[in-house]
């Protein structure tokens, strides 16, 4: 009776690993300007998945004319506590489908760009994405609300 308990312990224990393995950290680089340089402006960075599930999103304030914006994420589907008891069932399923950046004034959405993963992106290893060339998002007055 006690080595079914040590084997249930490593069963347990084994599936717990393999489910930190397969479902990791990630991370989005963004690197962009903004022309022409206005102050007061801000990015906003929102990630979207493959079935249209929106992610976290990030605001950051322009300084310059330049922005680089850094994004964790994961792509658990579940909660992490369900991907922790069936790591086997699907509990990393949700892909990063797109990255949606936004020229911001205010409240208001003066430019955008959307990013396709994994097209626009190169990897700089198995949990980083890179974009692979600058976005450049602009600014005019006479920009329409989008």
């Amino acid at each position: 009776m006690q080595n079914l308990g040590v084997r249930s312990a490593v069963v347990a224990a084994l599936l717990l690993l393999s489910a930190v393995a397969f479902c990791t950290d990630k991370t989005v680089l963004i690197n962009g300007r903004v022309a022409p340089r206005v102050p007061g402006l801000s990015i906003r960075a929102e990630l979207v998945y493959d079935n249209d599930d929106r992610g976290n999103a990030t605001d950051i304030e322009v300084t310059g004319s330049t922005f680089r914006v850094r994004m964790e994420y994961r792509d658990f589907g579940r909660s992490d506590c369900e991907v922790l008891i069936h790591p086997f069932t699907g509990g990393c399923e949700r892909k990063l489908k797109q990255v949606i950046v936004r020229l911001m004034d205010g409240n208001r959405e003066v430019d955008r760009t959307t990013l396709n993963v994994p097209k626009d992106f190169r990897s700089g290893d198995r949990t980083e994405l890179i974009v692979r060339s600058e976005v450049v998002l602009s600014w005019s007055e006479a920009s329409p609300p989008k």
